[in-house]
């Protein structure tokens, strides 16, 4: 109901000021300026799942960050994102990687998925 209001309002005011594009209709091809922050919203929740998942995996002994889940989710959107399924190097996907991995062997793979060893910058 609101797309056929919205083309209505358009349709009666386009020859007098033109007819706004709504932030909800970011088809393929826009060129809108707000792609851009709907790209780092992306990248900020998906750092937020990393080491909520980092966390909630790599305890006690394995435990990264000094233990403190802000400082993960201060320095992971600064890390270059990489390619899915890196194993080293210092990226995004490369502690992605390890994370998974780090649930069958988390004594070898947290350090990874925490920047170490493998995954360094």
């Amino acid at each position: 109901m609101r797309t056929i209001l919205h083309l209505l309002l358009c349709l009666g005011l386009f020859a007098i000021v033109g007819c706004p594009t709504g932030d909800d209709d970011d088809s393929a091809g826009s060129d809108d300026d707000d792609t851009a922050d709907d790209d780092d919203s992306a990248a900020a929740a998906d750092c937020g799942t990393f080491c909520t998942d980092l966390f909630a995996t790599c305890t006690g002994a394995n435990e990264q960050f000094g233990g403190d889940i802000v400082r993960c989710e201060n320095d992971c959107p600064g890390w270059p994102l990489g390619v899915a399924g890196d194993t080293a190097g210092d990226s995004f996907a490369c502690r992605d990687y390890h994370l998974g991995a780090a649930a069958g062997d988390p004594a070898l793979h947290c350090p990874h998925a925490g920047g170490q060893a493998v995954c360094v910058p």
